[in-house]
């Protein structure tokens, strides 16, 4: 009789004992879940800020290369004008050295002891000048094209528009061909050409270039 009792309080003990054995199990797997959870979460966040310091990083390398060439750009600009201003002097000292030699001069003695030459008048210097022009300035346009202007602009001034427009239109193409249509220089060249087509008695031709 005791038997039966005995054996419901073992099945009932080992009941008990499963029962919390498997929560015990259910407890831990719990645990070991949560603390997988938030490792993954701490690995997330720590890849979202390495991935963020990557980013920063990358940009501030961008920003340094940007002002990198900017430099760079700076610099080469700044040897572009320092080489520009060099070749427009020797241009200049070029073509007032033609200027002096075959206009300025011309009449004076060759030497201070020698006898004087004939005097001649600035037009005939002009012209005499004119022919040597395109051999003295080869492959120097634009000391050809300061010359022709300082040409065409003494014709004007000695009532020659004729002669004036021939030099203008040459120092102009010059002008246009070596530094562009809408450079300083090429805009006061065709300005004078405007103004000899005028002097001329070409309007529609002044016209033209004086609308440009």
């Amino acid at each position: 009789m005791l038997q039966k009792p005995l054996s419901r309080v073992v099945v009932f003990a080992a009941l008990v004992i499963g029962g919390a054995a498997a929560a015990g199990v259910a407890v831990w797997a719990n645990r070991e879940r949560l603390a997988a959870e938030t490792t993954a979460q701490q690995e997330t966040t720590k890849r979202a800020q390495a991935e963020q310091q990557l980013a920063s990083l990358k940009h501030e390398l961008a920003q340094m290369r940007e002002e990198h060439a900017a430099d760079e750009g700076r610099l080469e600009q700044g040897a572009k004008r320092e080489q520009q201003a060099h070749q427009s002097a020797e241009e200049l000292r070029r073509a007032l050295e033609f200027l002096e030699q075959k206009v300025l001069s011309a009449g004076t003695p060759a030497e201070w002891t020698g006898p004087p030459r004939s005097k001649i008048t600035l037009r005939e210097a002009l012209d005499a000048a004119e022919p040597e022009i395109a051999h003295q300035c080869a492959d120097q346009p634009l000391v050809e094209a300061f010359v022709r202007s300082t040409f065409g602009r003494a014709y004007l001034d000695l009532r020659e528009p004729a002669k004036a427009v021939e030099q203008l239109r040459k120092a102009l193409a010059l002008r246009e061909k070596a530094l562009g249509p809408h450079d300083p220089a090429t805009v006061a060249c065709r300005n004078d050409l405007a103004r000899a087509y005028r002097l001329a008695d070409r309007p529609s031709e002044a016209a033209s270039l004086f609308d440009q």
